[in-house]
C-alpha cells in the first residue's frame, strides 16, 4: 500500500505546530513562575497580573501561532499520522523543562517519553521511505 506523501510546506507547518506548542508551554510555564502563590486567583486579580507578564504573552502568541500551522499541515496530512506525530510534544516539554527548569524526569517517566518517541518512528517511518523512494 503506498502512503502520499504530503507537500514539504505541509511537514514543515506539522513540524512547526509541534515546536510551538512545546515553546507555548514553557513559556507558559516560565510566565506561572512570576506569579503570585496567595489566594488571589479566586479573586481573578492574578488573570490581570499574568496578563502583565511577558512570557504568558509568547505562551499565548506561540499557541495561536501553533495553532495556524496545525490548520495549514491538516489540509494535507491525514489526521492520523498529524495527531500521532504532534506527540512529540509529550517528548519535546519534558526534555525541555529537564533542561531549562531543572524539573525531574523518574525512571519510569523517563521510560514513558522514549515509548512515546519509539511510537512517533514508528508512525512517521512509512514516510520517510516515501520520501527515500522520490
Amino acid at each position: 500500500m503506498a502512503i502520499a506523501l504530503p507537500p514539504s510546506g505541509a511537514r514543515t507547518a506539522l513540524a512547526l505546530s509541534v515546536l510551538l506548542a512545546a515553546a507555548a508551554q514553557l513559556f507558559l510555564k516560565a510566565g506561572a513562575e512570576t506569579l503570585p502563590s496567595d489566594s488571589s486567583w479566586e479573586s481573578g486579580l492574578s488573570v490581570l497580573t499574568a496578563l502583565r507578564s511577558g512570557w504568558i504573552w509568547l505562551g499565548i502568541f506561540a499557541t495561536v501561532a501553533s495553532l495556524i500551522a496545525w490548520l495549514r499541515a491538516l489540509r494535507t496530512v491525514p489526521l492520523n499520522v498529524a495527531f500521532n506525530i504532534a506527540a512529540l510534544s509529550q517528548v519535546l516539554v519534558p526534555v525541555a523543562s529537564w533542561f531549562i527548569f531543572r524539573e525531574s524526569i523518574g525512571l519510569l517517566r523517563g521510560v514513558g517519553i522514549g515509548l512515546v518517541f519509539a511510537g512517533v518512528v514508528v508512525i512517521a517511518k512509512p514516510l520517510v521511505r516515501v520520501e527515500a523512494r522520490l
